[in-house]
């Protein structure tokens, strides 16, 4: 009977540390899943498990009575240190989506999107957490009965509708959720993106070096397939690696350094004409010379004539 009872009341401890063990996993845990979510790290490294020793912690201190009054301030450490944590990931990672190229963004869609918005809602869910424990903490503190704790109300509250907005959304297959189940690449997709980025960037080298002489887009107006003929390399493969470097297509980038080229002219040679600065980059009309060179400036060739007049 006494053997009986030891066992009885050793589970009964093991139940009040897991209890509190398993809250405070939730630090940890939001962190490494959306560190690793943000860096494209899908496999977890021995120095990671570091991240287990304050649910290890609290745990050991669970199990005895002479310990448990320590414990509190090992869980609200812990959920402020891994608050902080998540909170200079959004810090640094704020410009993340504005830094992301166009062609990057066609590749992953929104996913990247639902992750950074996904981490400022565990950030402020974090935050509100935390200042709901600490309540409760300093009313126990002051003598106030759990059962009449206020902070306790209120964060029963906060996550009953966390917990239902979540069910909310999962119910209804919300793309909210999509991030979550998403594949990212593998060490051998990733090798082989290395690897492509290494031969698109060759290409950019060799391009870059033929239009270094401005004839090449204002005279011979060189098409994709020409200009891959002239790098001896695929047209397939030169229009992607164009497009992956610059986020444009290679017509697009043609026009562009016609438009440099133009604004070269309109800067430095105030006595040739608009017209004539117009044959000289490779344009044939005036409505596609004035709608390019628009779409690039915000400006029309004559008002940036003008205002380059201006800061001369």
């Amino acid at each position: 009977m006494f053997l009986i009872l030891n066992i009885s009341n050793y589970f009964q401890d093991i139940t009040a540390a897991l209890q509190p063990t398993m809250a405070v996993l939730f630090g940890p845990l939001a962190y490494l899943v959306f560190r690793s979510a943000l860096y494209n790290r899908a496999k977890l490294t021995f120095f990671d498990l570091s991240h287990l020793i304050p649910a290890v912690a609290i745990f050991t201190l669970m199990l005895s009575q002479q310990t448990r009054h320590y414990a509190d301030f090992v869980i609200l450490s812990s959920m402020l240190l891994y608050t902080l944590l998540l909170t200079q990931m959004v810090w640094r990672k704020r410009q993340y989506l504005r830094t992301m190229s166009a062609t990057s963004i066609k590749q992953i869609g929104n996913v990247r999107e639902w992750i950074y918005i996904w981490l400022c809602v565990f950030m402020v869910y974090a935050w509100l957490i935390l200042a709901g424990d600490f309540l409760i903490f300093f009313e126990l503190d002051g003598g106030t009965a759990l059962v009449q704790s206020f902070g306790l109300v209120i964060t029963v509250l906060f996550k009953l509708l966390i917990i239902t907005l979540f069910a909310f959304y999962a119910l209804q297959k919300s793309p909210v959720f999509d991030w979550l189940y998403t594949p990212f690449n593998t060490p051998a997709e990733k090798a082989l993106e290395d690897e492509k980025k290494k031969v698109f960037q060759k290409i950019i080298e060799s391009f870059e070096e033929v239009v270094e002489d401005p004839a090449v887009y204002t005279q011979e107006v060189l098409s994709l397939k020409a200009m891959a003929d002239k790098l001896c390399i695929p047209a397939r493969t030169f229009s992607n690696a164009i497009n992956y470097h610059y986020d444009e297509s290679y017509a697009k980038r043609m026009n562009r350094l016609r438009i440099r080229f133009a604004q070269k002219l309109l800067s430095t040679q105030p006595e040739l004409s608009i017209v004539v600065i117009m044959y000289e980059s490779g344009f044939q009309t005036k409505s596609s010379f004035n709608k390019e060179f628009k779409a690039i400036n915000g400006m029309s060739p004559s008002e940036f004539r003008q205002s380059a007049i201006t800061l001369n």
